[in-house]
């Protein structure tokens, strides 16, 4: 029969692993999800908890566009095809830098006080803006949610990436 120390190591052992195991799980990342435009040629992962609504592509006869939204709890990230409109120059600390992605060129703006259907101001924003060298196609990605809180948008609008339309 196991002695008094013998039994109070294997409950502090147990104790141990069963927290550890606990705290492992409760840790794991939620399960992200992948969206594959494959009528326009992108691509994007988010976590559950976020509502998509992907939009109809509309023409006229210059050229086509398309929206993909994806909102929660006070945040949105938009995924546009074809989106003409200026960014947010002339919002005060605005930063810009070239980045690519997929092989292609572009811009990220990092926009405090600025928001795309949001008129009170009261947002941060993190945009994309890729031309297509020698098409008139252009993508933007516009993630927005309250001032401190583009953790989690910067990281849907940074999983964007193009892919093949065979």
């Amino acid at each position: 029969m196991p002695g008094p120390i013998a039994l109070t190591l294997l409950v502090l052992t147990a104790t141990v692993v069963l927290a550890a195991a606990f705290f492992a799980l409760k840790d794991e990342p939620a399960q992200a999800n992948r969206y594959v435009n494959t009528e326009h040629g992108y691509e994007f992962t988010y976590d559950e908890g976020w509502t998509l609504a992907e939009g109809q592509t509309s023409c006229d006869p210059q050229f086509c566009n398309q929206v993909t939204e994806l909102t929660a709890e006070g945040t949105e990230v938009y995924f546009f095809v074809n989106f003409n409109g200026g960014w947010c120059e002339s919002t005060q600390n605005m930063q810009r830098r070239d980045i690519q992605v997929s092989g292609l060129k572009g811009e990220e703006f990092i926009c405090p006080g600025f928001g795309i259907r949001d008129a009170s101001g009261t947002r941060d924003a993190i945009i994309w803006h890729l031309q297509v060298p020698d098409a008139d196609t252009n993508y933007v990605v516009i993630g927005q949610a309250s001032p401190g809180a583009l953790d989690g948008v910067e990281d849907i609008v940074r999983s964007f990436a193009l892919v093949r339309t065979e």
